[in-house]
């Protein structure tokens, strides 16, 4: 162990707890409580008050979110943003809010809780949490909130990797780019800003894309990936949709 390092039972215990920093991050991004902080630093029950919620369990959790850098508490009970907070922030590039709101939200987090059913079964976690896929559980009248929940955090997590993306391939030899899955199609649009030339179509359950809003040279269509896909592209794209899926569902995708 390096002079440095944090002794094994630390490394563990920060492993072992980390589902608390998670979720008390999460909740802090759907109380919008960066972007109540945009103005300066804030005495926890003036923050509470903006956030119109109680004022002592939000100083506990900002207390947990300062002390692993996310917040900083510049004088006892006052909280301010930092660089890794204004990623909270709702109105700003590359917010990752949207993506820390749906993280732990009932879609992710009961799934995830029955990771041990998952692993005794090699059945999904949907699957135990809800009794079926979870796009079909999107689609039920009561979990809409849940799915606009879900289609914002991949506009956002679209945004931040598509630069990446962009940067490491060379999109302008290809003539028409169907993007599989596509949400409502940011991650196409950042690929059409570099290859020009080419036009897209992004592809996706119809009720998806009918939110998409996306140029005049991006076609929307609406249909069901396991059932086929538009033809006539030479560049076919699928970002984040194979892991939805068990061994055959991916396959037949």
């Amino acid at each position: 162990m390096s002079e440095h390092e944090a002794p094994p039972a630390t490394r563990l215990s920060q492993v072992m707890f980390g589902f608390m920093a998670t979720k008390a991050l999460s909740e802090v991004a759907a109380l919008k409580i960066a972007d109540h902080l945009v103005n300066g630093p804030l005495y926890y029950v003036d923050l509470a008050e903006k956030a119109s919620v109680a004022h002592k369990p939000l100083h506990r959790v900002m207390r947990v979110l300062a002390s692993i850098g996310v917040f900083a508490e510049p004088h006892p009970g006052k909280y301010a943003n930092t660089e890794v907070s204004e990623l909270l922030r709702s109105d700003v590039p590359g917010s990752m809010r949207d993506m820390a709101v749906m993280i732990t939200s009932e879609s992710h987090w009961l799934p995830w809780g029955k990771l041990g059913d998952v692993i005794r079964t090699g059945d999904s976690g949907p699957q135990h949490a809800f009794g079926t896929d979870i796009f079909t559980w999107f689609q039920r009248d009561v979990n809409r909130a849940e799915w606009e929940t879900f289609n914002a955090a991949m506009t956002s997590f679209s945004d931040v990797i598509s630069e990446a993306v962009v940067g490491a391939y060379d999109f302008s030899g290809f003539k028409k780019i169907v993007d599989i899955g596509g949400g409502h199609g940011l991650f196409l649009k950042r690929i059409l800003e570099k290859a020009q030339a080419a036009t897209g179509i992004v592809f996706d359950l119809p009720g998806v894309v009918a939110g998409a809003e996306v140029g005049g040279n991006i076609e929307k269509v609406g249909g069901d990936f396991f059932k086929e896909v538009p033809a006539g592209g030479d560049c076919y794209t699928l970002k984040f949709i194979i892991h939805d899926w068990g061994d055959a569902s991916s396959k037949t995708i």
